[in-house]
């Protein structure tokens, strides 16, 4: 099987490391020709995955999705097929990277659906964008921008084409270029259009301090907490039982790293469990999920 190879090695300062892997991966699939007639599905094992091109949010992870499609392949229920580009022997995840993962993760799952795109790897990674702008679990507007960023980092598009992919305005999409332009080399080590912005406007900030770091943890604990009393009252507080499955659920694989951060917040005295109460469903009343 012939490998696909990304090195991001900055031979080219104005060139961004997304643009090097998009040309090296073009390189390669215009030397692979006509792939032939390609199986529906395949082993989740054979299929490769390039974060760094065409996972378009980020580090961002939604492990509540990802147990959400596990459930369903474990009850019997097929999951949409997953865009890939075929590149030489290599078949590349373009839009569903989550579906992917939860193939990954059932026993016994399915051989995995596919559908191939037909186009070139630039125009594959437009696709993703474009899917995940549209997608049920879709990019908010920070995540738009970033990829809009990207995408003019890359030189390769234009501003109508990264628009209608990322729903990012003409006129942002117009300011990034100019800050590219302004920033010139400098533009490369921002790897979001916030930062990008802040370094354009004279604004960057060096690193927060431990100190300025804990009081920004605690500012966005506290934003989080009244965002829970706001939605569930004291309820969810009076049947921990719930909260704590609920949150299982939500947090998926990131749940022990949860449960090491709360046991620094739990003194020994707290570690004495009660008894456990009824469940209180008369109390739900005005919770709107």
């Amino acid at each position: 099987m012939n490998d696909i190879i990304i090195s991001t090695a900055d031979d080219t300062p104005q060139q961004s490391e997304l643009a090097e892997a998009l040309q090296q991966l073009t390189i390669q699939h215009e030397a692979s020709g006509d792939a032939g007639d390609l199986p529906k599905t395949l082993p989740r094992a054979s299929i490769k995955v390039i974060p760094e091109v065409f996972y378009t949010r980020g580090k961002d992870w939604s492990e509540y999705q990802v147990g959400v499609m596990c459930k369903a392949l474990q009850a019997g229920f097929d999951l949409e097929p997953i865009l890939v580009i075929q590149i030489a022997d290599a078949t590349i995840v373009v839009d569903g990277h989550h579906r992917l993962e939860a193939y990954g993760r059932v026993k016994g799952a399915p051989p995995v659906p596919v559908r191939y795109f037909p186009g070139t790897p630039p125009e594959a990674l437009l696709e993703a964008v474009r899917c995940n702008a549209q997608a049920s679990i879709q990019m908010d507007g920070p995540q738009r921008q970033t990829c809009a960023w990207r995408l003019v980092l890359t030189r390769l598009y234009s501003k109508r084409d990264i628009a209608q992919a990322s729903g990012v305005s003409l006129g942002q999409i117009g300011n990034m270029r100019v800050a590219v332009r302004e920033l010139g080399d400098a533009a490369m080590d921002q790897p979001t259009w916030f930062l990008a912005q802040k370094a354009w406007k004279g604004t960057s900030r060096p690193a927060m301090n431990d100190d300025e770091r804990d009081l920004w943890v605690q500012q966005q604990a506290e934003r989080g907490a009244e965002g829970l009393r706001s939605k569930f009252g004291m309820w969810l507080a009076k049947h921990p039982e719930i909260a704590a499955q609920a949150f299982a659920i939500y947090f998926g694989r990131k749940l022990p790293e949860v449960y090491r951060e709360l046991r620094g917040h739990l003194a020994e005295e707290d570690c004495i469990f009660g008894e456990q109460d009824d469940f209180g469903m008369e109390d739900m009343d005005g919770v709107d999920f």
